[in-house]
C-alpha cells in the first residue's frame, strides 16, 4: 500500500534540509514516525551502522565489552519477552 502526500504535508517535506528525515505524528494514537525519502535511506543507515560500529569500539576499547554468551544471551531475550527483565 503506497500512501500519497496531500499538498500540505508535501509543502512541509519540501520545506525541511535535504537528506534529513521528517518527524511525522498520528494525532490519534500519537506514535511518531520519520519519513525518508528513498533517496537517503541508505546514507542514513549506512551513518547508523557507522555510529553503532565506532560506539562498539569505543566501549572495546574502554574494556566495557564482556564475552561472547549465547546461552545466556537467549535466557535473557526468553526472560525479555516473557515480560521479565529488559533488554
Amino acid at each position: 500500500m503506497t500512501i500519497q502526500l496531500t499538498s500540505e504535508q508535501r509543502a512541509v517535506v519540501d520545506s525541511q534540509t535535504p537528506g534529513r528525515p521528517v518527524r511525522v505524528e498520528d494525532s490519534e494514537s500519537g506514535r511518531v514516525y520519520w519519513l525518508v525519502s528513498s533517496d537517503d535511506v541508505h546514507s542514513l543507515w549506512t551513518t547508523h551502522v557507522s555510529d553503532a560500529v565506532e560506539a562498539g569500539m569505543q566501549a572495546i576499547a574502554q574494556g566495557q565489552a564482556v564475552d561472547w554468551n549465547p546461552e545466556a544471551m537467549k535466557a535473557l531475550a526468553r526472560r525479555t519477552a516473557a515480560g521479565g527483565e529488559a533488554l
